[in-house]
């Protein structure tokens, strides 16, 4: 798995034709796994959720597709996934918190780190 690319960017490379070439293959490969799950409109990925172990380690939505329950569909399906879940935010990312506070996750400042937030929630 060298030669794919294990980076996601989440800017605006994110829309482009070239992300799009680039990655979705290797999404829809990684899909597999039971690790990574999209949500496609139209062929257009327009959200990405990975689960490592209990941990929500992305949960990426398309700008255009956000406040429309494309990351709490993600979210619910991680809930519906594991019997406990955790994950982490950048503290600046008013919009992850809000999401994970919605979706009934509880502050988890014990797995806090550096500029990171963490929450987790249990069945």
């Amino acid at each position: 798995m060298s030669s794919v690319k294990t980076k996601i960017p989440l800017c605006e490379q994110f829309d482009t034709p070239e992300y799009v070439r680039d990655y979705t293959p290797v999404l829809k490969s990684e899909c597999r796994s039971r690790e990574w799950w999209i949500v496609e409109v139209g062929g257009l990925i327009c959200g990405v959720l990975r689960l490592v172990g209990n941990e929500t380690r992305y949960v990426i939505v398309r700008d255009g597709y956000r406040g429309q329950g494309v990351g709490a569909s993600l979210i619910a399906y991680a809930k519906f996934r594991r019997r406990t879940s955790w994950g982490k935010t950048k503290k600046g990312n008013s919009e992850m918190r809000r999401l994970f506070e919605k979706e009934g996750f509880r502050r988890a400042p014990d797995r806090d780190e550096d500029d990171w937030m963490a929450f987790e929630w249990e069945r």
